[in-house]
């Protein structure tokens, strides 16, 4: 719901942690009209366990909507999927959700009327009549709609991806593949580059590339698997390596899963003094997932 709501730690208001040298801090407040001072949230957030231990955290929350809908369109190429979105974002419909999927990214796919379809999914909440506005703004384009149990599980498995290791060597023709997700933020006119150059980084019987992606927001994962496991990690830094290069700086890079010889932030960023500073002060002993931290 990255879409209609924003990241989770849009949400966080209030967070306690633990240091690396054992002094337990604060942040923010238990409601919003408390938040005050540093955005220590965030910090904590994004530093993926380098700068302190989360013992509590404090959300702001939303009600549930009443009744959804999820409406899908199919097409042939990512380029046609992301021509759909921009019209939906230039429309005055509002969904909570939507989502890009790439052809056979999620198992539920196979339910898709073409197995080569790229899927942009539109999950919409209100009304009767705010649904029918869905309806009608979208058009022919949506080929399918949602409901109920079959709508939770399209979003369950969404949510799910990539899918685990046990998952991939249980399928058929799977024998030994090995997997690593990268999670890509950029702004929202690269949305369509980036996918092209990682199509065009990878080649089919030798490494696979499937992506879910947040492509209102300008967030994709990637998910890259290769059956020759001691290859794995030299591949996925090679393409990792070479996608860096050829974007802007407003990208950034995480490998969610998966391992890289320069740590767990590929792309590097250019404020490093000040990610030294911050870790000097809040773990002097360098003692918080060590490793994770490349510099």
């Amino acid at each position: 719901m990255r879409h209609g709501y924003g990241t989770l730690r849009d949400f966080c208001i209030g967070i306690r942690f633990v240091t690396g040298d054992g002094r337990k801090a604060k942040g923010g407040g238990r409601v919003v009209k408390n938040v005050a001072g540093y955005d220590l949230m965030k910090l904590l957030i994004g530093s993926w366990g380098t700068l302190g231990i989360i013992t509590s955290a404090s959300f702001k929350l939303f009600p549930a909507p009443r009744q959804t809908r999820t409406f899908i369109a199919e097409f042939t190429s990512a380029k046609e999927a992301l021509g759909f979105r921009d019209g939906i974002l230039r429309s005055p419909l509002s969904p909570m959700c939507l989502e890009l999927v790439s052809p056979r990214a999620i198992r539920l796919q196979s339910g898709a009327e073409s197995p080569d379809a790229w899927l942009l999914c539109v999950r919409a909440s209100g009304s009767d009549a705010v649904l029918a506005r869905y309806r009608a703004e979208l058009g022919s384009g949506a080929t399918r709609e949602l409901e109920g149990e079959n709508e939770c599980e399209w979003w369950q498995a969404i949510a799910d991806f990539p899918p685990a290791r046990e998952e991939l060597r249980a399928a058929p023709l799977v024998v030994n593949w090995s997997l690593s997700t990268v999670s890509i933020s950029v702004p929202l006119q690269e949305v369509g580059t980036v996918i092209e150059r990682i199509s065009s980084l990878v080649s089919p019987g030798w490494m696979t590339a499937n992506m879910v992606g947040r492509v209102g927001t300008g967030h994709l994962l990637v998910s890259l698997t290769l059956e020759d496991v001691e290859a794995m990690g030299s591949a996925v830094s090679d393409v990792i390596d070479r996608l860096r290069n050829q974007l802007s700086r407003q990208a950034s890079m995480v490998m969610r899963s998966g391992r890289h010889p320069r740590g767990f932030w590929p792309m590097t960023p250019t404020d490093i003094k000040s990610m030294l500073a911050v870790k000097q002060a809040l773990d002097p002993r360098d003692i918080l997932n060590r490793g994770r931290f490349p510099f």
